[in-house]
């Protein structure tokens, strides 16, 4: 790992350029994005689950999920959804600026 630092130095002193800083910057940015749509899925998944148990709840009127959480669920899952939305749009626009 030092050598291959020392030499990237050397290489960039001497007027050549590498790569290996936008590959490393790459590989972020799609595990980000990985993190990021695994959030999204599970915020959603949970909603449905929620809601699929509720209505299985009306029916048997016999209460396995609180009110409380199915209606939180209701409310997180967009709000997650939104909020990283959000992110994203800030991040591209401070990457546009750049």
């Amino acid at each position: 790992m030092t050598n291959a630092t020392l030499h990237d130095e050397m290489m960039r002193e001497a007027g050549f350029t590498t790569d290996d800083r936008r590959e490393l910057e790459h590989r972020r940015e799609r595990r980000r994005r990985s993190v990021l749509r695994a959030v999204i899925a599970l915020a959603w998944l949970v909603l449905v689950v929620a809601v699929v148990v509720q209505f299985a709840d009306i029916q048997t009127r016999h209460r396995v999920v609180p009110e409380s959480l199915a209606i939180a669920a209701v409310i997180v899952a967009p709000a997650v959804h939104g909020a990283i939305r959000l992110m994203k749009r800030r991040r591209s626009r401070r990457k546009e600026r750049e």
